[in-house]
């Protein structure tokens, strides 16, 4: 965002490329806002700044570290990508303000109206959310070090990736707790299944925790995701019955099997004969009208034992999601 230009603006430039149009100090080629040797702790700052969101000018790359801004008027101010790192922001109203990318690291947000604003990959490292509004904040898919961890990982960095993923996790962990005091259980839920993935990734690639925890996260999401459990249920149940019609079990009438020579609508009969076996022995039922026969028992014996764990994860999801 750095640019030698010497013409008569700010060399900050801005996203859209273009620079800022402040007039520019002696030293250094930046504006008074964009200089971030330039201390912003005295109170006049927030006045001034208050009187720039008033005439509807961007705050973009703003130096603002440190900052005395307790109780300021920013609604709907456009403070992305600015330095509001260590900033006094307590009781300060930043309704539908747009803070993407912003660096709030160990920012004071406690009792700051951030209902409707935009928080996608900010920085909140450190920040204080104590009774912040967060209604309908908008977070994004991840967390800004979720995306450098993913970076580093890529290019081969596990130190660095491990660190992020520690600083994510820690950063999920802290807004679940806050959405969870809030009541707001959904949004938790989400922050909860973002934690649990970053604790997973901190895991040896191969170990027997982190595969585990892999087959949570595919089973039910960690418990936020249980439509997933009824989906495994029920390709189960029928992978089951297709093995069952492909061995064979015994019926009242004889032996049940799919086979070549019987026709498809005969196939059919006996393949929902078999599903109808699967359900019963995958709830544990049995009403000994169909009966599985040699391998078919061990799928028999596999099936029940998965389905009664599966029944059972099932109940305590659904007994957690509605005494939310």
């Amino acid at each position: 965002n750095m640019s030698s230009s010497k013409a008569n603006h700010c060399n900050y430039q801005l996203k859209d490329g273009s620079y800022c149009q402040e007039e520019p100090l002696q030293q250094g080629g930046y504006c008074f806002w964009h200089d971030p040797t330039i201390d912003k702790t005295n109170p006049e700052v927030k006045e001034a700044l208050e009187r720039q969101v008033m005439a509807g000018k961007s705050l973009e790359g703003y130096a603002l570290s440190y900052a005395d801004l307790e109780g300021a008027n920013l609604v709907e101010a456009d403070l992305s990508y600015a330095d509001l790192s260590h900033a006094n922001l307590k009781k300060s109203h930043l309704y539908h303000s747009n803070l993407s990318g912003a660096n709030l690291l160990k920012a004071d947000l406690s009792s700051a109206n951030l209902n409707r604003a935009n928080l996608i990959q900010a920085n909140l490292l450190g920040a204080h959310l104590f009774e912040a509004k967060l209604e309908q904040t908008k977070w994004g898919k991840r967390l800004v070090q979720e995306d450098l961890a993913l970076s580093a990982q890529k290019a081969n960095d596990q130190e660095n990736a491990t660190d992020y993923y520690e600083q994510a996790e820690e950063l999920y962990r802290e807004l679940r707790q806050e959405y969870e005091l809030r009541g707001q259980f959904e949004t938790a839920g989400f922050f909860f299944y973002r934690e649990m993935i970053m604790r997973r990734n901190q895991l040896s690639c191969f170990s027997l925790k982190r595969l585990l925890s892999k087959a949570v996260d595919i089973l039910c999401g960690y418990g936020e995701k249980p439509l997933r459990l009824i989906l495994f249920a029920i390709i189960f149940i029928f992978g089951n019955a297709l093995l069952y019609s492909l061995l064979g079990v015994e019926g009242k009438n004889g032996i049940i099997d799919l086979q070549m020579h019987i026709g498809i609508k005969e196939n059919i009969t006996r393949l929902l004969e078999c599903v109808y076996l699967s359900i019963l022995t995958f709830t544990t039922m049995s009403f000994g009208d169909i009966v599985p026969i040699g391998a078919s028992r061990v799928i028999a014996a596999i099936e029940a034992l998965v389905g009664t764990f599966t029944i059972a994860l099932f109940l305590v999801l659904f007994v957690k999601r509605m005494t939310r």
